[in-house]
């Protein structure tokens, strides 16, 4: 797979406790999106069971703007100037959906290209060193990280899922306050749903059905309503996989999910329509953000 990305970068966010870099192929963040990720707090140098095959806990993560995550499986990775080749194990390039090699020219500039090698490398090489990959050709200027890195105006930020995380992106006032502007994130704006769509609202549980039932009847389109139910279960999974490596039996994670699903929070404000998109799309997020907080302190008791 070749592909062309518009953005690239890195960052620390202390708030969620990670550490990252990433690469989008649109500049507006749409097309594809690779994330690597580990936890910023960890002990580092990793120092921990050599045999281990829990790489939840002892590897960093990579993730898909389209929610795939897996937990190591990076082999390795080559730049040559602007060009990166990434090198996956064969179970990992098919939980991404991807093929074994994904080649990526960076369209950006050196010193965001030089930030996200350098964030790159703290991901990856963090955890058990059977998921370590080979790192060729990557470049690190210490002053890179001296100079000032250019970003968007401040605006509101809208949080975006980003793998396990909810992350946090920028959108300027000036989009927020525009009535006619292209559709937000690649929200459709046809009310006509895809194949894909059908298929997926045609197999909801019943507690889904309900959340369905109720953003139809506030004007969402059937477009929508799949990508903020693939939001919302994506975080449902990151709680249950927690709970799992915590030796939850799944009657009791049930249990927890039902008395989850009894007390949501109220969102009838999510009304929808059409007049100012980027503003539904922020307030809709901003719900999803505040909800998976809400559930991670019921199911895991986390402030």
């Amino acid at each position: 797979m070749h592909m062309l990305a518009k953005v690239a970068g890195g960052e620390i966010d202390e708030y969620y406790d990670v550490l990252e870099a990433f690469f989008a192929e649109g500049a507006d963040g749409s097309g594809l999106v690779m994330t690597f990720q580990r936890t910023h707090s960890a002990e580092d140098p990793w120092n921990d069971d050599l045999s281990t095959e829990d790489y939840f806990n002892n590897s960093y993560c990579i993730t898909l703007g389209s929610e795939a995550t897996i937990y190591g499986g990076l082999e390795e990775v080559s730049f040559s100037e602007s060009q990166g080749c990434f090198y996956f194990s064969d179970q990992a390039a098919a939980d991404l959906g991807i093929g074994r090699q994904l080649i990526v020219d960076f369209e950006v500039t050196g010193q965001l290209l030089q930030l996200f090698q350098q964030f790159l490398r703290q991901a990856v090489t963090w955890g058990v060193p059977s998921q370590i990959p080979q790192l060729n050709g990557l470049v690190f200027d210490s002053s890179i990280m001296d100079a000032p890195i250019t970003q968007p105006d401040e605006g509101i930020k809208a949080p975006n899922l980003r793998g396990n995380h909810l992350k946090l992106k920028f959108i300027s006032q000036e989009e927020l306050d525009c009535e006619v502007r292209a559709p937000f994130n690649d929200v459709a704006v046809s009310s006509e749903p895809s194949p894909e769509e059908i298929a997926y609202l045609s197999s909801l549980t019943p507690f889904q059905q309900k959340i369905c039932d109720s953003y139809r009847g506030l004007g969402w389109i059937d477009t929508d309503i799949r990508k903020f139910l693939i939001h919302f279960e994506n975080g449902r999974e990151q709680i249950r996989a927690e709970l799992r490596m915590k030796g939850q039996s799944e009657t009791d994670i049930q249990k927890l999910e039902d008395l989850c699903g009894t007390d949501m929070e109220d969102f009838s404000h999510l009304r929808r329509s059409g007049a100012n998109r980027a503003l539904e799309q922020y307030r809709s997020e901003l719900y999803l953000l505040h909800e998976n907080k809400r559930q991670r302190r019921v199911m895991l008791n986390e402030e």
